[in-house]
C-alpha cells in the first residue's frame, strides 16, 4: 500500500522508524521483518516489485544489498494474478554477508496467469531454458541506482561503466501551471497570428508580444519528429501562469531559461509501451513532456540517435522499466559518443527527422501543413517511385527489371492513390532501414552483438499514425478508405477558406476571417469558398446549393477536372465503402472530431437526430452566425419539407408502401427541426460572441444543445 494511502500520523510513524523505506507501507514492513531475522536466517516474501527497479526505492535497496543476499526471486508477469492491480514478485532473503550467486527466474515475457506457474517449474526443472538466471548481486552496483538487473550479461554491467548522460547535458521535466485547461491549448483552437512559431531563444520570446508559444506536452508513441500539438500562453514571460498559481495557492513550477526554445531531445513521461525520443525546437516544456537539452548542440542528432536506439532501449528496461521514465533516469544512462562514426550517425539522424517530419506536416492537424498529398503527386514522385520499385525488385530477386513509365494522371484520384501508396511505402522502408542501420551501429560502440539485434518491427515504425496503414502478417498494408477521408477533410477546408487549391498553407485561420481577406490573399481563386463559413451536412436531395456533397462535386472538379469527375467520384466511394452524400450525412463530423483531438474548428449546428445539421468554421463566426443558420438554413429547410409533404399528401391515394413511410419520416423530420428551431432561436437571440482565446470547449459550451456534443 503506497504512502498516499497513509494518514498524517502514519507518515510521519514511518518515516520516523523506516526512513529509507517510507515509500510504502510494504517496504516499511519489510524493516521490520528483517530486523527479526537471525544472522544466517531466511525470510521469503510476495510484494510488488517496484523496489526492484524505481528510482524511489535507491536507498531500500541499498540497505537490503549491503546486508542481506538474495538467494531466489521470482519477477512475475504484469497481470500474474487476477486479482492483483500492481506487479508483483517473490523472493527469499539470507541475513549474511556471503554474495553467493542467487537464482532468478523472469516470467514477464509470458503473458497471462495461467503461464506462471508451468513456467516457473519449468525453470526449476531446466534452467537451460532461457528464462533462468544465476547473478551475482555486487553486479548492481555498476548500474545507477542499483536496480535489480539479473537478467544482465556481463557485457551489459560493463555498458554501464560509461560516463552518465548528465555529464553532458541538462535533463527537466517542464513547466507545471497548475491549470492547464486555463492556460494550454491545442494550436488549431487560437487565431494562427496569435502564435508564435519560431522563437529561438528565451530573450526572443520575451520581447515578441505573442500571447501563444508551442508547447511540448509528450504525446503518443512518436520518434524522431512530431506530437506538435499544443500551445501554452506565456505571454510576458508566463506571467498570468505563474500569477495564477501563487493566487490560488496552486503549485507550478518553471525550468531553466537558458533550455527554453532551443533545440532539445523530447520524450514522454508516462509511456504505454516503448519510450520514444523527439527532436523539438522553439517550443516550451510542459513537465508531461520532458526535455533533454544537450550543451554541444552541433551533436545533438547523435545523442538523438542513441536515445532512439535499441540499446537506450535495454537500458531503460532496467533502469526504468515502469510506465514511468523521469528526468533522472534518463540523466543516469550511460552514453558513449564514438568520434569516428559521430558525423556518420548524426547523418542518418537527420534524414529520420527530415522523414518523420515529412510525414507529421503532411497532415492537416500540423502548423506546417501545405497541401494534401494526393495533390502533390507529379511526374517526379513517378520517377522516384520506380527507381524504388526497380531496386526493390533486384534486391528481392537478384533480377533488373526494366520499366516503360507512361504519363503522370494527376487529373486521376485513382493514379495519385497508387502513386501516394508507393512513395510513402518507400519513405517508410527507408526509415525503417535508417533506423536497423543506427541500432547496428550503437550495438558495435558499446558491444553488444550477443545481446541485442538491429531489427525493427514494421509496427515500430512511427509514421502514418492517422489510420492510412496496417501491419498484417509483417506487410504492411494500406486503407484507402483513410486516405480518401482525408483528401475529403481537406477539400472541406477549402470549401470554408482554410486552405486553397491555389496557395499552400492556411488562409482564413484567425478570429473573424472572410472573404475580404481571402480575396486579399488569393485574388483569382479556382474554387471559390463558401460566403459565410457554414456548410449544410443534409442530403444531396435537400434544397441547398452549398450543401456538403454538392460543392464536394464543385471541389473535384477545380482540383482534377471535369472530364475525370465520374471516374473520380467512384473511385472514392468504393474507397469509403458509401456514397459521398452518406459520408457527410453519417460520418464527416465525427472524423474530423477524432482528428482534431475533441477540439474541432467545425462546430456541427444538429438536431436531435440530424434531421437538420450543418457546421460553422469557427474561426470565422460571429455574433450572428445563430441566426443566419437558423434563417437562412433551417428555415428554408423546415419550408422545403413541408411543401415536400404537401406534395405527397395531395397524393396519397396512389402512394405505395415505401412512399406512405417516406411521408410519415417527413412529418417526423418537420417536428425534430421546429423543435430545433425553438432552441436555436433563443441562441440566436443572445447573440453569442467569443473569444478565440478561451479555446473550443469553453466557446462550444456557451451553445448549449444546439451543437452536436463533443464526447
Amino acid at each position: 500500500m503506497g504512502s498516499s494511502y497513509m494518514n498524517d500520523d502514519m507518515k510521519q510513524y514511518v518515516s520516523e522508524k523506516y526512513p529509507n523505506g517510507k515509500s510504502d507501507l510494504f517496504s516499511a514492513f519489510m524493516y521490520q521483518c528483517n530486523s527479526l531475522l537471525k544472522n544466517n536466517g531466511h525470510i521469503g516474501y510476495i510484494c510488488p516489485y517496484v523496489w526492484m527497479f524505481i528510482s524511489s526505492y535507491e536507498r531500500f535497496r541499498n540497505d537490503l544489498l549491503n546486508d542481506f543476499c538474495i538467494t531466489s526471486l521470482i519477477q512475475l508477469e504484469y497481470n500474474a494474478f487476477e486479482p492483483a492491480c500492481v506487479p508483483i514478485c517473490t523472493f527469499t532473503l539470507a541475513k549474511t554477508q556471503s554474495k553467493s550467486y542467487g537464482s532468478y527466474i523472469r516470467l514477464s515475457d509470458f503473458k497471462g496467469h495461467q503461464n506462471q506457474a508451468p513456467r516457473t517449474l519449468e525453470a526449476i526443472n531446466n534452467r537451460e531454458c532461457g528464462w533462468f538466471y544465476s547473478t551475482k548481486q555486487n553486479k548492481y552496483s555498476y548500474i545507477p541506482g542499483s536496480p535489480i538487473g539479473y537478467w544482465l550479461t556481463d557485457k551489459m554491467f560493463n555498458a554501464f561503466k560509461h560516463t552518465p548522460i548528465r555529464n553532458y547535458g541538462k535533463t527537466t521535466k517542464g513547466i507545471i501551471t497548475g491549470d492547464n485547461a486555463q492556460f494550454i491549448r491545442n494550436w488549431h483552437e487560437v487565431s494562427y497570428s496569435q502564435i508564435l512559431f519560431t522563437a529561438n531563444n528565451f530573450s526572443e520570446a520575451s520581447n515578441s508580444g505573442y500571447k501563444w508559444f508551442p508547447c511540448n506536452k509528450g504525446g503518443g508513441m512518436r520518434k524522431w519528429y512530431g506530437n506538435n500539438d499544443f500551445i501554452i500562453d506565456w505571454e510576458n514571460d508566463g506571467y498570468r501562469v505563474l500569477q495564477n498559481a501563487k493566487k490560488e495557492k496552486r503549485h507550478s513550477q518553471d525550468y531553466f531559461p537558458y533550455m527554453k526554445f532551443r533545440p532539445i531531445i523530447s520524450w514522454s513521461s508516462i509511456t504505454s509501451n516503448t519510450t520514444t525520443f523527439r527532436y523539438k525546437s522553439n517550443d516550451l516544456v510542459e513537465h508531461a513532456g520532458m526535455g533533454c537539452y544537450i550543451k554541444d548542440e552541433k551533436v545533438l542528432n547523435y545523442y538523438l540517435g542513441f536515445f532512439s536506439s535499441k540499446v537506450t532501449a535495454a537500458f531503460l528496461e532496467i533502469i526504468s522499466p515502469t510506465l514511468n521514465i523521469n528526468a533522472g533516469e534518463i540523466e543516469s544512462l550511460p552514453f558513449n559518443q564514438d568520434i569516428l562514426s559521430c558525423t556518420q550517425i548524426s547523418s542518418i539522424v537527420e534524414e529520420c527527422v527530415k522523414l518523420s517530419r515529412f510525414d507529421w506536416d503532411a497532415h492537416e492537424t500540423s502548423w506546417n501543413f501545405l497541401r494534401n498529398e494526393l495533390l502533390t503527386m507529379d511526374e517526379q514522385v513517378l520517377m522516384d517511385n520506380l527507381d524504388y520499385i526497380v531496386d526493390k525488385h533486384y534486391k528481392e530477386t537478384g533480377e533488373h527489371i526494366c520499366i516503360d513509365p507512361v504519363a503522370p494522371q494527376t487529373n486521376s484520384v485513382e493514379w495519385c492513390f497508387d502513386t501516394y501508396c508507393t512513395k510513402w511505402e518507400r519513405i517508410f522502408m527507408k526509415l525503417r532501414e535508417n533506423e536497423e542501420d543506427l541500432n547496428r551501429k550503437f550495438i558495435e560502440i558499446y558491444g553488444l552483438q550477443d545481446e541485442l539485434t538491429p531489427d525493427v518491427p514494421l509496427d515500430e515504425i512511427t509514421i502514418l499514425q492517422q489510420g492510412e496503414i496496417k501491419i498484417e502478417n509483417g506487410e504492411l498494408k494500406w486503407n484507402a478508405d483513410m486516405v480518401m477521408k482525408q483528401l475529403i477533410s481537406y477539400a472541406v477546408g477549402c470549401m470554408m477558406g482554410r486552405y486553397s487549391i491555389d496557395k499552400l498553407g492556411l488562409i482564413l485561420a484567425n478570429q473573424g476571417d472572410g472573404l475580404e481577406q481571402y480575396n486579399q490573399q488569393i485574388p483569382d481563386s479556382r474554387f471559390e469558398p463558401d460566403d459565410d463559413g457554414i456548410i449544410p451536412l443534409m442530403s444531396a436531395q435537400s434544397d441547398f446549393a452549398d450543401n456538403a456533397t454538392i460543392r464536394f462535386k464543385q471541389w473535384l472538379v477545380a482540383a482534377f477536372g471535369e472530364e475525370t469527375l465520374v471516374e473520380n467520384l467512384n473511385f472514392i466511394e468504393k474507397c469509403l465503402g458509401k456514397s459521398i452524400d452518406d459520408y457527410f450525412v453519417k460520418d464527416f463530423w465525427k472524423d474530423h472530431k477524432k482528428m482534431y483531438q475533441n477540439r474541432p474548428i467545425y462546430w456541427l449546428f444538429s438536431s436531435k437526430k440530424g434531421a437538420f445539421q450543418c457546421i460553422a468554421y469557427m474561426h470565422r463566426m460571429d455574433a450572428y452566425t445563430a441566426e443566419r443558420i437558423r434563417t437562412k438554413y433551417l428555415l428554408p429547410h423546415i419550408e422545403w419539407l413541408m411543401q415536400k409533404q404537401s406534395e405527397m399528401e395531395a397524393n396519397a391515394a396512389n402512394l405505395n408502401a415505401r412512399e406512405r413511410k417516406e411521408l410519415d419520416n417527413i412529418g417526423k423530420q418537420i417536428d425534430e427541426c421546429r423543435e430545433y428551431h425553438d432552441r436555436l432561436h433563443v441562441i440566436a437571440d443572445e447573440q453569442i460572441a467569443f473569444d478565440l482565446d478561451d479555446g473550443v470547449v469553453v466557446n462550444y459550451a456557451k451553445f448549449g444543445d444546439v451543437l452536436s456534443k463533443l464526447k
